[in-house]
C-alpha cells in the first residue's frame, strides 16, 4: 500500500518497488502473480467501507471534473 498512497506517476509493481525501501521487484511482481484473493471478502469489505463513508444507503455521490468554478 505504501506505493499506492505514494505520490508515484506510474503505479506498477516496478517504479513501486523501486521506490519502497528495502523492496525487491521479482520478490512483489511474486507476491501478486502467486497470491490466492478471497475477490467476495475483498468487495464485502469494500462496501462496507464505503457505506460507513456515504451515510445513507440512498445516498448519491458524484464526481465533477470539469475545473471549473461553480457559480452559487
Amino acid at each position: 500500500m505504501v506505493g499506492q498512497f505514494s505520490s508515484l506517476e506510474r503505479k506498477s509493481i516496478e517504479p513501486i518497488a523501486l521506490h519502497t525501501e528495502g523492496a525487491n521487484v521479482r520478490c512483489m511482481q511474486a507476491a501478486i502473480t502467486d497470491a490466492i484473493w478471497d475477490e467476495e471478502r475483498m468487495l464485502a469489505k469494500y462496501h462496507g467501507l464505503v457505506s460507513e463513508d456515504m451515510g445513507d444507503p440512498r445516498g448519491v455521490l458524484l464526481f465533477d471534473e470539469s475545473g471549473f468554478t461553480k457559480k452559487l
